[in-house]
């Protein structure tokens, strides 16, 4: 199961590599594109509109694995939610997901540039993360699109909401870019870890 697939990218990719996955996302408006782009080319994906804190459509133990990209860290009640996963996780089955770590804690967060309105990288002095024990809404704004939002929360409650509901953490990983990325949008996720992907197992 991809949990919170949006438009289905994911499903599609692991797919193509031979899995009969299932996609799950809140949004009708992204399951409708998923299930468009199921229809021009079919790869067997089934997807549902749904909360990850509400998995009734499945039964107990129904997957092999679960993968997450991007998604608890926009689920208000996370405990609730790793609670469904595991629930329907098999015995022995596997919870992938990514997460931004903890560097956008508002109000206070962003990089520190001399001067104050220059783009050059390397005017970038540092990056500021501050009240980092707070938990509270945060609002990402790109260009003209409506805001999305997101939680920040301590990385250890998402590392007891794992230990709590039964699973063993596997792996922890902070990615980091290929050479051909840096080369693309610059150095500044060189410098700082933007994302976070942590595997665990439903014992």
């Amino acid at each position: 199961m991809d949990a919170g697939c949006g438009n289905g990218y994911l499903c599609r990719s692991l797919a193509k590599k031979g899995a009969k996955v299932v996609g799950v996302d809140i949004s009708k408006r992204f399951i409708e594109i998923a299930r468009q782009k199921e229809r021009e080319d079919p790869l067997g994906i089934q997807y549902y509109v749904g909360s990850l804190c509400d998995l009734n459509m499945f039964e107990d133990e129904t997957f092999d694995a679960v993968v997450s990209n991007l998604t608890l860290m926009d689920v208000l009640d996370l405990e609730k939610a790793i609670n469904e996963l595991y629930r329907v996780l098999k015995k022995n089955g596997k919870l992938v997901f990514s997460m931004h770590p903890c560097f956008a804690s508002p109000p206070v967060h962003g990089w520190v540039k001399v001067p104050e309105d220059s783009e050059r990288k390397e005017d970038w002095i540092y990056f500021k993360v501050d009240r980092y024990f707070d938990r509270c809404v945060v609002v990402w704004r790109f260009y003209d699109s409506p805001p999305l939002y997101s939680f920040h929360r301590p990385l250890s409650d998402y590392v007891k909401a794992l230990i709590e509901n039964g699973f063993v953490i596997t792996d922890f990983e902070e990615s980091v870019p290929s050479k051909k990325y840096y080369r693309d949008f610059g150095n500044e996720y060189d410098r700082i870890s933007w994302f976070l992907v942590i595997g665990a197992k439903k014992t």
